[in-house]
């Protein structure tokens, strides 16, 4: 029986034979020559001699298609299904990934036998998407709240200065986020929804303490100075201590799930 696995073995093989690095993509190399059917392994020869005497994996055993183990076999809405999981690189966008798939399905459902469906059970870039509009949406309308806000209570210019804050602190974390090894992930956008809150409601707490200042006579440059230096520690402190608290949150979750 030994002899026999071993000219199985030498004749069905399916090896990774390494892998190429190239700047768009990393392809995977195997060596593929793997028998898949009845037929194939029938027709393996298992022993052989220089007179051309053979002795095939058919002729000396009943060869049956079947899963090994009963709970290998995948079932999927009560039919018998197989699943194919594409995965991306470091450097490949998920939602461009998305859409390629999205369209692999649907071109190989349209040309597709009779009887076969294509049908995407588990999809992360379209959580993604839903994660990177909700960020935008929630940029788009701090910003227009927070303008309308002060612009009842300040100057329009006022309301102005303190509202570019936003587009100018997103634009420079988004520049600077590759320097630092840095991507949009679902990661990094829950952080920038968070950095949303605390950007918006300290720009509020600072811009009207500097209005109080610029009431009592100040000049604009002294009154931006006085004004964040009395509170500006405070909101540190206010900062780093919903960080501490969301970091808590996910340690705890991760520790414990």
């Amino acid at each position: 029986m030994s002899d026999i696995a071993a000219a199985i073995s030498r004749q069905s093989i399916n090896l990774p034979a390494g892998s190429l690095e190239t700047r768009n993509q990393d392809v995977l190399i195997r060596f593929v020559d793997e028998r898949r059917t009845v037929q194939a392994f029938e027709a393996l020869i298992v022993v052989g001699n220089r007179s051309g005497a053979e002795i095939r994996l058919g002729d000396i055993a009943r060869i049956t298609d079947q899963f090994e183990l009963a709970e290998n076999k995948i079932i999927f809405n009560g039919q018998r299904a197989a699943i194919l999981k594409i995965s991306k690189t470091k450097a490949e966008d998920v939602l461009v990934i998305g859409e390629a798939v999205k369209a692999f399905v649907e071109t190989a459902q349209e040309t597709a036998p009779q009887g076969v469906r294509f049908t995407l059970t588990t999809d992360r870039f379209s959580i993604v998407d839903d994660r990177l509009n909700l960020l935008i949406k929630n940029g788009w309308q701090g910003f227009i709240l927070v303008a309308m806000t002060l612009w009842l209570f300040f100057s329009l210019r006022f309301a102005f200065w303190v509202v570019m804050g936003l587009p100018v602190s997103f634009l420079g974390t988004i520049f600077f986020m590759p320097l630092f090894g840095y991507s949009l992930n679902m990661i990094t956008m829950v952080g920038l929804l968070i950095a949303i809150g605390l950007l918006m409601d300290d720009a509020i707490v600072i811009s009207e303490n500097i209005a109080t200042h610029l009431k009592k006579g100040k000049s604009a440059l002294q009154a931006a100075i006085d004004g964040t230096q009395e509170v500006g520690d405070w909101c540190f402190i206010l900062v780093n201590d919903n960080l501490v608290h969301v970091w808590a949150t996910g340690f705890f979750r991760r520790r414990y799930r």
